[in-house]
């Protein structure tokens, strides 16, 4: 993974002059308005997991950027200042992969429930001393994280994967499962990640997922965060190999509306040793955030993700077509929206007489 580490420094052992090495660092965290001991909990946090792919080698540069006009002698921030929190947390790897992780979580789901998940999973593998932030202030670095990666467009990065998942099906002549984009519950994300965290720290351990309920979402993660340590398989065949096997992803067939998936963390050093076995099931129901895109085919992309939920493979002519037909809705001037409930067309000649709106059904 790309970017520079920063050796790790004893604050113990610093006097009240010493804590000038930190004052960028604080500074930035001030300006932001977040909490020092958050970042340092989530980027202890990104520290246990190995990110890899074409995204990692570019998150230092999007978290660093910074954008200002100059006007004279004068510069004017636009956008992003310069040394903020989010490039501070590009120095460090661990800094690095928990911007990933942050984009993908609060792409995926609320901003409280994102926030529960790294709180949750902090309590997990982190000791008791380095987890100490609320799921408020966690949230409020994981936003900001966010948004610095938001260019790299993870609606779009989804939808991709989930119609090669979709083409797979279909080229083995099989049903498509329409609970592939169900989201599991924070619990279940919890602990998937917990496994995935010990199957990519340990080579004598692997992480194998199976069945079909929420593992649209779970391919979406983790082929934006550990593409090569990852194998994907539809009904026995493969259809995506890194060149690491820490994750095992085995799509079943499964029926309309089937059952649960499954998480199993094996031990490869006696043959295949199952060590913990866990069970996804649906949960309470979480709804959808808004996804992120990139500005190119990013209509397109949103409503292939729309028409996949409900376990439908547009070709590529009725996309353009309703592309075309949401653009053509938009753009109208002569739609008016009057009520929540009744939409009126307005007429496009000289209007003679005042229309009462309050008297239209």
């Amino acid at each position: 993974m790309s970017g520079s580490v920063s050796p790790q420094v004893d604050v113990g052992a610093l006097s009240i002059r010493g804590l000038s090495t930190f004052g960028p660092l604080l500074a930035a965290l001030s300006a932001d308005n977040v909490a020092p001991t958050a970042a340092i909990q989530l980027e202890q946090l990104g520290a246990m997991f190995l990110i890899s792919g074409k995204h990692a080698a570019e998150i230092p540069d999007h978290l660093q950027r910074c954008s200002s006009i100059p006007i004279g002698r004068l510069a004017l921030s636009v956008g992003w200042r310069k040394g903020d929190t989010a490039s501070a947390m590009a120095s460090s790897a661990g800094g690095q992969a928990v911007a990933l992780l942050s984009l993908c979580l609060f792409n995926l789901y609320k901003d409280s429930h994102a926030g529960e998940i790294l709180f949750g999973l902090s309590q997990r593998v982190l000791p008791a001393a380095l987890s100490i932030s609320s799921v408020a202030q966690l949230v409020d670095v994981g936003k900001l994280l966010r948004a610095k990666l938001d260019i790299l467009g993870f609606g779009n990065e989804l939808a991709w994967q989930v119609v090669r998942l979709h083409n797979a099906y279909e080229q083995q002549g099989l049903g498509v499962p329409d609970n592939l984009l169900d989201l599991m519950s924070v619990e279940s994300m919890i602990d998937l990640l917990e496994n995935m965290s010990i199957a990519l720290r340990d080579d004598t351990k692997l992480v194998r997922i199976t069945g079909t309920y929420g593992l649209g979402q779970v391919l979406g993660l983790t082929l934006t965060m550990f593409p090569q340590d990852t194998l994907v398989t539809v009904n026995g065949i493969v259809i995506f190999e890194g060149s690491g096997k820490a994750i095992v992803l085995e799509f079943g067939t499964g029926t309309k509306n089937a059952g649960t998936s499954q998480c199993v963390l094996e031990s490869r050093s006696n043959g295949v040793t199952p060590l913990q076995s866990i069970q996804f099931g649906t949960g309470p129901e979480l709804d959808f955030p808004a996804f992120t895109y990139t500005w190119i085919n990013w209509v397109k992309d949103h409503l292939q993700l729309t028409f996949l939920k409900l376990g439908v493979t547009c070709s590529t002519s009725l996309l353009a077509a309703c592309a075309e037909i949401s653009i053509a809705i938009a753009a109208s001037p002569e739609l008016t929206d009057r009520s929540p409930v009744n939409r009126t067309i307005l007429p496009t000649g000289p209007i003679l007489d005042p229309i009462d709106y309050s008297k239209q059904e």
